[in-house]
């Protein structure tokens, strides 16, 4: 098990996955793929002219009998010394590259790399590179079949290789369409299986039901495969619907060697059965996946096979690990396959970017940014400056473009995170700087009810202040030198004072080496609370209301327990979780926490006394963080306090009709009383193209907000081509 926040050497093996806010080593490399000409309506079976060249070795003792002779006269050896491998791509110090996941691609070579051709199925192929078991084969010149139901996979596949055959659709056992539940926030763990995507789901994963067609494993070798034609590997990576892929199969017409399917531990005990009664045993279990081979070419796969593949005996790099080394041999120039097509074109991070080892290296990097960051002095130096996007954005939401500071610091957490969502520079950009003017909003309402304005506050705190998020909104409301900051971070402040003109401290973690004797007439806490593990949380919330002004405002933000998976929450009303959003920020002391009210008025109650008041406003913090106002004056009073959170919703999907046109589908909904939505717009350009009412059922919005108004919340536009 592989913890959060843990640092993966470069000889690691990896079982599964690697948790969030890990580390790796190394750098992305270019791959270039050309010269592919060759047709792939049928795999060809590569015995042309000779027998086939399985597997086809006698048992005999002792290491030195551990070879056969093929009807071709061709020695073919029972175990393929790995570092002798001709034809794959190699790191400069020789080793060949793993792309698997968990060495799987290893373990196949030990079994078939001797053999010039060959040929596989890939049931759930995801991307052509990363995690892939078969690439190392297919630059071996193997040709294999390819099925991947998510479309985004399947186009890297089509283009990367040319010569597979690569299918878009589910496998099942029986042809059809199936409801497909595609994973939103991990598209590898999409699945036909609904009680898999059901705990996914609970877990946090944003789940899409889609329909998708289906064939069998049977159909698809009668359409792509000769009859009889050797079918060397079967490899199973489905999440959970495995079995069903197996049991649509006829292996008395096609029977891999070897089947490596990746396997649930309650349905380990159903597979053997289901296997073994079609002459398969199992031989290995590597952490993720079930070994099993033919029983009937069993015998000529030596027992030395069956270990664990190591990096340094096996004479082999993980990819992600790899890709920080130049690379030699044929593999690669002429035929590594490409990322994407259009990556470079486009300016899109090419898929490589997208794993650890991108995120690690960006930690690397960051490191180094700060160094000189501190030696030099320059916060103005910025990650992404304005653009005619943030531009919109700012005036979209009520500000003057030319008043707000759109640049951010290169290490920003805030906009790393979204980063590293959406891929993309501008669009990470945008929900920055959208998050930052909505919280404004949001604070604006409380120094209404309080103060009347932000020009009537004389001391304003931003505790755990980031790289100036609200800040650069602040600055534009009050007089700067009226306005403190501080955060953990000390490079954080600084960029915040010298950038925004402002006041500031460093923070502590620990709340009692919190120093400052400045008081303050409002502090306000977007999204520190939310991440407090238990011993922190309580002596955090009596710091801050030390630091009042007689009759000042603490406003902070916490996760309540609707975002916590259905009975998960503990009886205190306290949950965390070590995971966040920071790259810098240990996870012992900046997780994700969830709280009831009854938790937090438990802390304000340790402190300042029992019915001690203090105001909850549900969903207070941009439609999703409960906010709590507390002041360290207990004549204060929160009755009458105007808080209006506004319409909400979400743009589920956009897709292309068969008929060019664009069908748009949503929810939308109005939280506050007395208000509804009366209009669903949509405008392009400004220009309104149609419009509809929320009447469709959304259920799910209703048991994820707690919002029973909720309950006809969805929307549905078709947009002909002509609009």
């Amino acid at each position: 098990t592989i913890g959060a926040g843990s640092i993966i050497g470069a000889e690691a093996v990896v079982t599964k996955s690697i948790p969030p806010n890990s580390m790796a080593v190394g750098v992305p490399a270019k791959v270039i793929r050309s010269g592919v000409t060759w047709s792939p309506e049928l795999l060809p079976p590569h015995n042309e002219g000779q027998a086939s060249n399985t597997v086809s070795v006698a048992k005999t003792a002792g290491p030195a009998a551990e070879a056969s002779v093929s009807t071709d006269g061709e020695r073919l050896p029972a175990r393929a010394e790995v570092r002798s491998i001709q034809g794959l791509r190699r790191t400069a110090d020789g080793r060949i590259i793993s792309w698997a996941q968990n060495a799987e691609d290893v373990m196949l070579l030990r079994i078939f790399g001797h053999k010039k051709h060959g040929t596989w199925i890939d049931v759930g192929a995801n991307h052509p590179s990363h995690d892939s078991v078969t690439r190392n084969f297919y630059e071996l010149g193997w040709r294999g079949i390819n099925v991947e139901p998510i479309e985004e996979m399947h186009r890297l596949l089509a283009a990367s290789r040319p010569e597979d055959v690569n299918l878009c659709c589910g496998v099942s056992e029986r042809s059809g369409e199936m409801t497909f539940h595609r994973d939103e926030s991990h598209l590898d763990w999409s699945t036909f299986d609904s009680n898999a995507a059901r705990q996914y789901e609970a877990g946090g994963h944003m789940m899409r039901e889609i329909r998708i067609p289906v064939t069998t494993l049977a159909e698809i070798c009668r359409r792509h495969l000769l009859p009889g034609q050797d079918l060397d590997f079967l490899k199973l990576d489905v999440e959970g619907h495995e079995l069903a892929v197996l049991a649509g199969h006829d292996f008395s017409s096609w029977r891999p060697t070897v089947i490596v399917a990746e396997v649930q531990p309650e349905k380990a005990v159903e597979m053997d059965k289901l296997l073994g009664g079609h002459g398969y045993i199992r031989r290995w279990f590597d952490g993720g996946n079930n070994w099993y081979v033919d029983s009937r070419q069993e015998h000529a796969i030596s027992e030395a096979i069956w270990r664990p593949a190591y990096p340094v005996m096996d004479c082999y790099h993980p990819w992600v690990y790899a890709q920080s080394f130049p690379t030699t041999g044929p593999s690669a120039s002429s035929t590594a396959p490409q990322e994407s097509p259009s990556a470079a074109a486009d300016g899109r991070t090419s898929p490589a970017a997208k794993s650890l080892l991108g995120t690690a290296v960006k930690r690397v990097r960051s490191a180094v940014r700060a160094i000189g960051f501190s030696a030099k002095h320059s916060p103005e130096r910025s990650l992404h400056p304005r653009s005619a996007s943030t531009d919109w954005l700012l005036s979209r939401c009520g500000h003057d473009p030319a008043a707000v500071v759109a640049e951010i610091h290169p290490d920003d957490d805030m906009y790393l995170y979204g980063r590293n969502h959406f891929q993309n520079d501008e669009l990470a950009q945008l929900l920055y700087l959208r998050y930052g003017a909505w919280a404004m909003d949001d604070l604006s309402q409380i120094v209404k009810w309080r103060f009347g304005d932000f020009q009537k506050i004389g001391r304003m705190l931003d505790f755990a202040c980031g790289y100036g998020r609200l800040t650069r909104f602040l600055v534009e409301a009050m007089p700067r030198e009226r306005i403190w900051v501080s955060d953990v971070e000390e490079q954080a402040v600084a960029f915040e004072r010298s950038r925004f003109g402002v006041n500031g401290f460093v923070s502590a973690r620990n709340p009692a080496d919190i120093h400052c004797d400045t008081q303050f007439d409002l502090i306000c806490v977007v999204s520190l609370f939310s991440h407090l593990p238990r011993h922190t949380f309580g002596p955090m919330l009596e710091r801050l209301l030390s630091m009042l002004a007689p009759g000042g405002i603490l406003a902070f933000s916490v996760h309540d327990e609707i975002w916590c998976p259905p009975g998960t929450m503990p009886a205190d009303g306290f949950a965390f979780v070590p995971h966040s959003e920071s790259n810098n920020l240990s996870t012992v002391d900046y997780g994700t926490t969830f709280v009831t009210e009854s938790f937090v008025r438990d802390c304000i109650a340790a402190g300042r006394g029992a019915d001690w008041p203090y105001a909850r406003l549900r969903r207070g913090l941009c439609s999703h963080q409960d906010v709590y106002l507390v002041s360290n004056d207990a004549s204060v009073r929160y009755d009458g306090l105007p808080f209006r959170l506004g319409p909400e919703g979400c743009l589920d999907r956009c897709e292309a009709t068969s008929a060019g046109g664009l069908e748009l589908a949503g929810w939308a909904g109005d939280p506050d009383p007395g208000h509804s939505i009366s209009e669903i717009q949509i405008r392009l350009n400004g220009r309104l193209v149609q419009s509809c009412q929320p009447v469709i059922p959304r259920p799910d919005v209703v048991a994820v907000l707690r919002e029973p108004r909720y309950a006809a919340a969805g929307w549905q536009c078709l947009i002909d081509a002509e609009s």
